[in-house]
């Protein structure tokens, strides 16, 4: 994975390991590399077209699926800005978020259309990517913002936080530091990828590794999709008790699993432990926040099966600085 060149460079490099290998996979099909490739970059041409100066604000709304990354990979590789809403939020808390982060577009897919922002100008996916002829990647400034991305914080009222090309690079090789991606390794989305999700796309493609999507996130499904060659998955704790709620768990069922990493919330010991039974020595614990995001912390599943670190956050990660004023 190269650490030069910015986002779309990693993109590339993890597409040149091997073209013709599985980026994307799930239920509704699979996209290669290659397929990716020419899907975001026909989708830039687009949006290059709509808006010839980099750094517009585009907006994405979607679910899970290989349309939504191409769309993100499209969006920062054309030298614009990431502006996420979930659908889950539903219009109107969207259409407040859009309000302050004004983006002048927002790209949706067929299941989402009634939840994007009511900002007049909405484009969906399918309609995108008609463009055909030479493309050549943006190559914006380390302190260009690439995404804005709203937390609640304190006050539970919607704040937009900026963050440039050079903290998401921090937060790829953050990650690829933890974990050592390769191409051999395949990531399950559970998490909407409006949100902490999103930051493994990118080690992940630049490794040459793949995603994997399910169709539901029922602990059925779920558990199914870690016993099939998932190699690393990430979820917060409460959708990981109800994975312990399955009756017949046990490690050998897992293994392929080499990190389950669980963040936004912490776990009580008795559930860790709960959990490595279940699943095996993989548990793993990212510490962050929307500011800083992703990778303040890792705790590394070998460390998690230490009792005394066990209730702790783990490590600083390699870009981080932590300071412990209270």
């Amino acid at each position: 994975m190269s650490s030069g060149g910015g986002l779309a460079q990693m993109l590339y490099d993890g597409a040149s390991v091997n073209p013709q290998a599985t980026a994307i996979e799930s239920d509704a099909g699979s996209m290669s590399f290659a397929e990716l490739v020419n899907r975001f970059e026909s989708i830039a041409r687009d949006l290059r077209r709509c808006f010839p100066e980099p750094g517009t604000r585009i907006g994405l709304c979607a679910k899970n699926h290989a349309e939504h990354v191409a769309a993100y990979l499209a969006i920062l590789v054309s030298g614009n800005v990431w502006v996420p809403f979930n659908p889950a939020n539903g219009s109107t808390l969207n259409s407040v978020i859009a309000a302050k982060a004004a983006p002048p577009l927002v790209l949706v897919d067929e299941g989402s259309a009634d939840d994007a922002p009511d900002i007049g100008h909405t484009l969906r996916l399918e309609e995108l990517g008609s463009s055909f002829g030479e493309f050549v990647p943006a190559a914006p400034s380390p302190d260009s913002v690439a995404a804005i991305k709203f937390t609640g914080g304190t006050s539970g009222d919607p704040k937009g936080v900026l963050q440039t090309h050079a903290n998401m690079q921090a937060v790829v090789q953050n990650l690829q530091g933890f974990y050592a991606f390769d191409a051999s390794d395949c990531k399950l989305a559970v998490a909407p990828l409006t949100h902490g999700s999103s930051h493994y796309v990118l080690p992940i493609l630049a490794s040459g590794g793949r995603l994997r999507f399910v169709s539901d996130t029922s602990a059925g499904t779920i558990t199914d999709a870690l016993r099939s060659g998932v190699t690393i998955a990430f979820m917060p704790p409460t959708l990981i008790y109800k994975l312990l709620e399955q009756e017949d768990l046990s490690p050998v069922q897992f293994g392929k699993l080499r990190q389950l990493t669980y963040s936004a919330a912490p776990m009580p010991v008795a559930r860790i432990v709960d959990a490595q039974e279940a699943f095996g020595p993989c548990l793993s614990a990212l510490y962050g926040q929307t500011e800083a995001p992703m990778t303040i912390t890792a705790l590394g599943a070998t460390e998690m099966l230490d009792p005394n670190l066990r209730s702790t956050v783990g490590k600083a990660c390699g870009s981080s600085e932590i300071r412990i004023i209270g």
